[in-house]
């Protein structure tokens, strides 16, 4: 009788603890170029008509917008806050605003968000071209650092415009 009483306790603490070991998922394909950066954080690009959902049913607590205000729409942070995920927006049209400053900006908001989180803009090739300047600006191996962006979404002219800014 005392097994069966310690089953049942595991059990239900196992039940209550097994959200918050929710990991990423490998796979939503109602975002657009979805890629499973690590446990905690995916990046993409457009989310399709179900993604807020999908996303909450996955257990992701954040998606940060790097399209512009014109680029947005007002339905996708609404949809995202009504089922209680936060959302977040910071501007990035492409390598005049990924100065030091912006990615700085970046790392300080990634920090500070309840993770799971989505990262994404248009198709996935902003934040790709984002993420590898801040890996090689936080001394990332550079061929690390790019195979990473390239995953993420990052097309060739985006690299190439990279290492041409950086020097590489």
């Amino acid at each position: 009788m005392h097994y069966y009483r310690l089953f049942i306790a595991f059990s239900m603490f196992m039940l209550t603890a097994l959200p918050a070991l929710a990991q990423v998922p490998y796979s939503i394909v109602e975002v657009a170029n979805y890629y499973r950066l690590d446990d905690t954080t995916a990046t993409g690009g457009k989310l399709y008509q179900q993604a807020p959902q999908k996303l909450k049913n996955a257990g992701f607590k954040t998606v940060i917008d790097l399209r512009t205000q014109k680029e947005s729409d007002t339905f996708e942070k609404d949809v995202v806050e009504h089922l209680g995920m936060n959302f977040y927006q910071l501007e990035t049209t492409g390598f005049d605003t990924m100065t030091p400053e912006h990615i700085e900006a970046f790392n300080k908001l990634y920090a500070s968000v309840e993770k799971p989180v989505l990262l994404h803009c248009g198709t996935g090739a902003r934040i790709g071209t984002l993420w590898t300047h801040k890996m090689i600006l936080e001394g990332a191996p550079v061929l690390n650092a790019l195979e990473t962006g390239r995953k993420m979404g990052m097309r060739p002219d985006q690299e190439s415009a990279l290492r041409h800014k950086l020097g590489l």
